[in-house]
Order: C-alpha cells, then sequence, then structure tokens
C-alpha cells in the first residue's frame, strides 16, 4: 500500500483512523505500508520555515502551512500499530 501526500493534508484524527484502517487491509507480515512525509522539517520546508512563522505571527498568511516532524510519523505509524522497517531521505 501506498500513501502519497494525504497524511500531511488532514486533520490529527483522520490521520489516525485512516493509518490504522491502511494497517488493516495490509495481506499480512510481509506486507508493507509506504507513506511519504513530505513535510518533514528536514525537507524543503525547513528553509521556509521562518518565512512562514512570520508570516502567521503578521496575519499576513491566513492558510496554515503542514507540517510532520519524523517522531510524529513514527507516532502515528505505532498507533496503527506498525513498525518502522526504513526512513529514507
Amino acid at each position: 500500500i501506498t500513501a502519497f501526500r494525504f497524511f500531511l493534508n488532514v486533520n490529527t484524527n483522520l490521520k489516525c483512523t485512516v493509518m490504522k484502517k491502511l494497517s488493516a487491509l495490509l495481506r499480512d507480515h510481509s506486507s508493507r505500508l509506504i507513506f511519504n512525509n513530505h513535510g518533514n522539517l528536514w525537507s524543503h520546508k525547513l528553509g521556509m520555515w521562518p518565512i512562514h512563522a512570520v508570516h502567521r505571527i503578521g496575519g499576513k498568511r491566513k492558510n496554515r502551512v503542514n507540517y510532520m516532524t519524523l517522531r510524529q510519523g513514527k507516532r502515528l505509524a505505532e498507533e496503527a500499530g506498525l513498525v518502522i522497517e526504513k526512513v529514507m531521505g
């Protein structure tokens, strides 16, 4: 199962619900779920974080910019009963 650009863009409760549902859909112990955290702070978003923070404080940015730390991604997987096998990038 692959899930790209989904988990970063939905609210926390839906993240947990969907991750648990995807985990339950895995065929067996040899199946894998791959998800992309394209919003981790070690990505290109690190350079933009200070700018987004200033815009939020100044009221210039109304839309929330989504970030997900590696720790949050690990917690999401663990809450769904998954074990992280490999982290890349």
